[in-house]
This record gives structure tokens, sequence and C-alpha cells, in this order.
């Protein structure tokens, strides 16, 4: 998308330099409601002073006439003979005399239908020259002499600078187009006041199983339809292309098509608006590329998350239920200290293991957007306190401790939470201090709101911070990405890379934040900010 929208930049660019430089009035039209897509400073001169500056660019033409426009043939405010030109296809000449600051002065000008590959007119297009007082109009060649209505035949005007103008606009227009045709992703550009598609490459033909000459001139949301895009996704597409046409910049939306032949592709789009100098959004650049490969790997990654949950457990639920006999039977009868300890271990490593199958699992449910979190009304203060505590007395290798700031243990910290999944993030993010913490180092757990005048504590911030390895600058922002490590850790220690992935998404599905402050060698500082309803007190 950014190359599209770079180059479409680019030609605007071009073109309105060009236009401003130019000594001629030049002007573009929608050919459907006569709207002013674009004009230069010599055109607009001859507007009401309100109308100038670009204010006139997406109205249309009957909403800024000058006052001395008339109902003559020759005047090119005349909007009867721009309905003539679109209803018969052919150019119009005429001169018109127009009283300006500078006196009175007299104008050839010309009005052009523009078309699509399939010969429909999409645009006129306006250009104005001054002529001297007096001066003979130009014989007209056959070919193209037209009726002002009354059998008179009209002048032309001398064409040599309009046709620099053209061949200017024609290069930046062909030069963007080869560079789109070229991309390997789909590329549509459409029209903003009827959805029409101007522009495809060959890269979106072939993506959305239509032939090129079919794609361009069809709405944008018929085009879907005949490719057979499913019916649940149709809203979606439409969806991407209103959002653009409202000025908002639209990135990452899957869509599935279904082509003619029945062969599907799964499509990222994105789109983006395109603006007229005068700050009118004139079309939308779609772009999309096929992820069909990819959306195949991520199938078959599931399968197998699905697959190793069931043959992973099975063997785990027998070996955890033994390793609780055998704990039972040490307890009763004499166990020296080796065996008790390799008793224990087995079930450390068990529960360890089940907790690995449960982010696996977690994991794939985000991807499938069945994660659930079920809030009730939980006090936060108290259950943190319970949790802490019980790793106080199950971790005997670290010195973990819970701090309260500008909050006595008295206090009632009321919100929404699903208390197992905030649990959840806790546990993760103590247990990663635990994992990448040197021995007898401090573990700090830490709780402090955030009041405000006049309407109580809002939200409250939770922090584990440890004295570990620390975090590389560079891999902070990735550290909660899906199956990332930073390249820093111990080898040695187990995980996926996905407790941190799984403990954002929980804290956002709860309306909170997660963030980490680190140093590499001095320790990590993670944060979670909650919102509070308000219901907290003594």
């Amino acid at each position: 998308m950014d190359i599209a929208r770079t180059y479409t930049q680019h030609l605007s660019s071009y073109a309105d330099l060009i236009l401003d430089h130019l000594p001629l009035g030049i002007a573009l039209f929608d050919a459907h409601d006569l709207r002013l897509l674009s004009a230069n400073t010599a055109y607009q001169a001859f507007l009401e002073p309100a109308w100038q500056q670009g204010h006139a660019l997406g109205y249309t033409l009957d909403k800024f006439l000058p006052q001395q426009a008339t109902a003559d043939a020759n005047d090119f405010f005349n909007i009867a003979v721009f309905r003539r030109v679109v209803a018969s296809g052919q150019k119009y000449h005429a001169r018109s005399n127009y009283s300006l600051a500078r006196g009175n002065t007299y104008w050839d000008w010309t009005l052009e239908p523009l078309s699509d590959e399939q010969g429909t007119i999409i645009h006129l297009l306006l250009t104005i020259r001054e002529a001297a007082p007096g001066q003979a109009n130009e014989e007209v060649p056959e070919q193209e002499a037209h009726s002002d209505g009354t059998g008179q035949s009209l002048p032309p005007v001398n064409n040599a600078q309009s046709e620099s103008y053209h061949v200017a606009i024609g290069y930046e227009r062909q030069r963007l187009y080869t560079i789109l045709d070229q991309l390997p992703g789909g590329v549509l550009l459409v029209e903003a006041t009827t959805s029409k598609i101007n522009y495809a490459n060959p890269a979106a033909a072939q993506l959305l199983g239509l032939p090129l000459s079919r794609l361009i001139g069809i709405p944008l949301n018929q085009s879907a339809v005949n490719t057979g895009v499913d019916h649940q996704l149709v809203a979606r597409w439409n969806f991407v292309l209103i959002q653009a046409l409202s000025g908002k910049i639209v990135p990452s939306q899957e869509l599935l098509v279904r082509r003619s032949d029945g062969s599907s592709a799964a499509l990222l789009s994105a789109a983006a608006p395109i603006y007229t100098p005068g700050g009118i959004i004139s079309e939308a650049v779609l772009v999309f590329q096929d992820i069909t490969a990819q959306k195949q790997l991520e199938r078959q990654k599931n399968e197998f998350f699905v697959i190793a949950n069931h043959e992973l457990r099975t063997p785990l639920t027998a070996i955890m239920g033994f390793s609780e006999i055998l704990q039972l039977q040490a307890r009763n009868k004499e166990t020296d200290t080796a065996q008790r300890y390799a008793i224990d271990s087995i079930a450390t490593e068990c529960e360890h293991m089940t907790q690995l199958i449960e982010e696996m699992l977690d994991a794939f449910r985000l991807e499938q957007t069945s994660l659930k979190i079920h809030p009730g009304q939980q006090e936060l203060l108290g259950f943190l306190t319970q949790l802490v505590e019980r790793y106080t007395h199950t971790v005997r290798t670290h010195n973990i401790r819970f701090v309260l700031e500008d909050l006595s243990s008295s206090e009632r910290l009321i919100g929404r939470y699903d208390r197992g999944r905030i649990e959840q993030v806790m546990k993760n993010l103590i247990s990663n201090a635990v994992k990448y913490s040197p021995w007898e180092s401090r573990i700090e757990v830490g709780l402090r709101p955030y009041r405000r005048v006049g309407t109580g504590i809002k939200e409250v911030l939770i922090w584990v911070k440890d004295q570990g390895v620390g975090i590389p600058e560079p891999e902070i922002p990735l550290i909660f990405e899906r199956f990332y490590r930073a390249g820093n850790q111990d080898p040695s220690i187990s995980g996926f890379g996905i407790g941190l992935y799984i403990s954002r998404e929980l804290v956002r599905g709860h309306g909170g934040h997660i963030w980490v402050e680190s140093s590499e060698g001095e320790g990590s500082t993670f944060f979670v900010m909650l919102p509070l309803d308000g219901t907290a007190g003594k």
C-alpha cells in the first residue's frame, strides 16, 4: 500500500506543479455529476473570491458559478454545454468574453471528454487560453467542427500548449501505472462518488479471478460478488472501502475470494484515501496480497497444537497420578532425601509441562479468537496478596516481596476481572522473574492505585521487578510477540516464547495494557495497568 500511495501522491504533486506553471486555465470535472476534481490557479481566477484557493474542489459546477456566468453557448460555465459533451462524446470549442480585475478579456476554451478503457466517459477536461482582443478565430478542421445548437460552427483553439500539458501529465500517469502493473500484489483505484474501479493492475485481476477488462468501470462491491467472495466477508470488503473514503487508513483486513473456476485465495487487504490538492477525497487505493500459503501453514500448525494437546495430556495425566501416589507413600514411610527429591521433581516437571501445554492451547485459541474471558466483580488487593504469599512459601530460591504504594492493606480495589486469567498473567510474570534471575535475588511485586480528585481510584498499576539478565534494548519492542525469546536468554531454560504474548492479550481483554522497562544486565520491570470500576474504599 505504501508504494501505491507514494507514487499516487507523486503523480498528484507533479500534476499540480505543471498545472500552476502553465499559461492556461485547467480544470478536471467528474463526468457524472460535474464535480470539480482538480483546478489550477489560472482557472480559479474566474471564480468568486470565496471559491478560490481550492475551496471549490469537490463541489459540483452549479454550486460555484460566478455571477457573470451566462446561459450563452460560448460561456465555459454553461452546464448545458458540459452535459452535451458527455452525451455526444465530442470535444467542444468556443470563445468567451470575461471581465476580470484587469479589464475585459477574451478566452478560447476547449471542453474535452476523457474515457476509460471501455470507452465510458468518466472525466471532462476544460482548458482555457487567453486570446488577444479582436484576434481572428482559427479555422476548425472539418472533422472537429461542432455545433453550438444553432447550426453555427465554433472555432478551435491553438492546442500547442495544451498538448504539452497532456504529454507531461500523460508521462507521469504512465510511469505510475507502469510501476503498479509490475507489483506482485493487487492494486485497485476506486472513484469516491460512484465506487467504480478506475484502475486495476494485472495482479489484482489474477487474484480476483476476473479479466482485467471486466474489472475496470464496475463498482467494487459488484466485482466482489462476481468473484464469489464469501457472503460473510462482503460486508468487510465494503467496510474497507467505506473507511478509506471517510479518510481513514485501513490496515490488515483478511478476505476469502472464491473464483469462478472453483479455486479460492486468502487475501490480506489494506486501503487508504487519495486527496485532491484541495483536501477532498477523490479516490481510494486498495492493495491486497495472496496469503493463501501462510494460512495453510497456520492451519497445519493449529492442527499440530490440537494433536499435541491430546497426545501429551494422556501420558501426563497418568504420570501425575502416579507421582501423587508416590508422594503419599513417601510421607507415610521412611524415604531417603534423594528419593523424595526425585519424586517431587517428577511432580514439578509434570506441572511445568502441563503449563506449557496450556500456553500452546491459549495461543491457538487466541488465533481462533476463541480464548474466553469471563469477567466478574473481584477485589484485586486481597487476591494479589494471597497469590504473592503463596509464591513466598513455594519458591525458596528467591526473595519475593509484596509492596504497596499509596495504599493501605485494608483498602478494597474493586474491578471486573476474570480471576483465573489475571492469575495466569501474574503467574507468568513472576515465573519469568524467577527463571531469569539469579538465586537468592530479590523479586518485587508491587501495587499502586491512581487516584483522581473527585472521582476516586480509576486505575491500578501492578509491577513485577527482578534483578535478572534484562532485555537488550533493540528487542524490547518484540518481547510480547508470539514465539519470541530474547537473544541473551539461557538456552537451557525451556519455554515456547508465548507466555508474554498471551499475557498481553489477556490484559488487553480486560481493557488494560502491559509494558516493560529493562536494561541488559540490570533486570526488568513489567508493568500492568488495569481499570477499576470506581468502587474503592475502606
